[in-house]
């Protein structure tokens, strides 16, 4: 009889030990899915948080893109990433007019005058790469800027 009992407990023990093991298998298999859903997730986020400083920075708002661009998760950061991270440093940015003909920087280094071999004059934000004002004073080269 205490054979009996005891082969029976064996039994059901083992059916417990089964259902651990598939239950523990299920479990996994859900985690690694929740884990993929969070990557997706976070992924969407940080593209979103891109558009975000973008346009944050189109409104003039350099601190805030950033910022923004600071919480984009490291495995995130891709190209479009570090070109924004460059142009909101003012690393670049390009001058469309005419072949520039001459170059005047402000006294504190935050603005700069670019002169064109068409008369244009430019005044740009150093930081940001911004078009603060142009104008177009003279009909042939600018050939200095002070």
């Amino acid at each position: 009889m205490n054979y009996v009992r005891a082969s029976e407990q064996e039994k059901n023990a083992t059916e417990k030990a089964e259902l651990a093991t598939r239950e523990a298998a299920r479990a996994d298999r859900e985690t690694g899915e929740t884990k993929k859903q969070l990557k997706e997730s976070r992924r969407l986020l940080d593209l979103s948080r891109l558009r975000e400083a973008r346009t944050a920075f189109d409104r003039n708002q350099i601190d805030l893109a950033q910022n923004i661009l600071d919480q984009i998760d490291s495995g995130n950061r891709c190209i479009v990433w570090r070109f924004l991270k460059r142009k909101f440093e003012g690393g670049l940015y390009s001058i469309p007019t005419a072949p520039v003909s001459c170059i005047a920087w402000h006294p504190d280094g935050s603005r700069f005058l670019a002169g064109g071999h068409d008369g244009t004059v430019i005044i740009w934000e150093t930081r940001t790469g911004r078009e603060l004002a142009r104008f177009k004073p003279h009909k042939e080269s600018v050939q200095s800027a002070e």
